[in-house]
C-alpha cells in the first residue's frame, strides 16, 4: 500500500516566509484558500487561472498573453499587467523583495539564503534572468524543506520499528511503501503528520533561523499513484 504526503501550497509558504509580505504571511498562518480569494479579488473566470497567475507571479512570468492557457480570458499584455499591478498592490512585500532580490543578484552577482545556500547570475547577452533570480530562492528552500521532512520520517520510521519503505519524493511529496494493514496504515500516517508539523521546528534547529509559518500537508492512500483516496 502506498501512502502519500504532499506539502500544501509550498512555494506559497516559502514565498511568504522569504519575503515576510504581511498578508500572505497572514493567509498561510489562517489556512485560506488563495487562489478562490485571488479569482475574486482579480475578477478572474477560474480558481486554476488564479492558481496559475499567483505561481507565475511567483517565479518571475510575466508574458501571461503569450501562454495559450490564458488566452481564453485575455491575449491582451495590457490586461495581465493590470492584473499583475493589482497583485503586487495586495502583496507589497512580495513585490518589494522581488524587486530587492533583482537588486542583490544584478548588484553582487549572487544570492543567500538564510540557509547559507547560494545561487550565482550573470547576465546573458546583456540581460539578467529575471525568471530564475526570483524561482532559485522558492524552489530551493521548499527543496530543503521536503529534504527536511525525508529525513526526519526516516529516523522515526526506525525509531518506531517500522519496516515501512520510503520509495519515492516527487517534488513537494514523499511517498512510502507499507505492509496493508490497517493499524499499520494509521501509525505510519500518524508519524508522517508529526513529520510536516515539525519541519519548522527542525529548519531552525538546523541553520538558527527561526521559520514562522506552519507547514501541513494532504495525505492519501492507494494501491498505485493512479488509485489514491484522501485519508482523513
Amino acid at each position: 500500500m502506498l501512502l502519500n504526503v504532499d506539502f500544501s501550497s509550498l512555494e506559497v509558504v516559502t514565498a511568504a516566509y522569504l519575503s515576510q509580505d504581511t498578508v500572505m504571511c497572514q493567509e498561510v498562518r489562517n489556512g485560506v484558500d488563495f487562489h478562490g480569494l485571488n479569482q475574486e479579488k482579480f475578477n478572474l473566470p477560474e480558481r486554476t487561472i488564479a492558481k496559475s497567475l499567483m505561481f507565475r507571479i511567483i517565479y518571475g512570468g510575466s508574458q501571461f498573453s503569450k501562454d495559450s492557457k490564458f488566452f481564453h480570458v485575455s491575449k491582451s499584455q495590457k490586461y495581465w499587467d493590470k492584473v499583475i499591478e493589482e497583485f503586487y498592490e495586495k502583496y507589497k512585500g512580495l513585490h518589494e523583495w522581488h524587486t530587492n532580490l533583482m537588486r542583490e543578484a544584478t548588484l553582487e552577482g549572487c544570492i543567500t539564503m538564510p540557509t547559507g545556500r547560494f545561487y550565482n547570475f550573470s547576465p546573458d547577452r546583456g540581460r539578467w534572468p529575471r525568471s530564475q533570480i526570483l524561482n532559485y530562492p522558492v524552489q530551493g528552500l521548499a527543496a530543503d524543506l521536503v529534504a527536511i521532512a525525508r529525513v526526519s520520517l526516516r529516523r522515526r520510521l526506525k525509531q518506531a520499528k517500522l519496516s515501512s519503505l520510503m520509495v519515492s519524493t516527487i517534488h513537494d511529496s514523499v511517498i512510502l511503501d507499507v505492509v496493508n494493514d490497517l493499524d499499520v496504515i494509521a501509525e505510519n500516517f500518524r508519524i508522517m503528520q508529526e513529520v510536516v508539523r515539525d519541519v519548522p521546528m527542525n529548519f531552525e534547529k538546523l541553520w538558527k533561523v527561526k521559520f514562522n509559518l506552519p507547514l501541513t500537508g494532504e495525505f492519501s492512500f492507494g494501491i498505485n499513484k493512479g488509485n489514491m483516496q484522501v485519508y482523513k
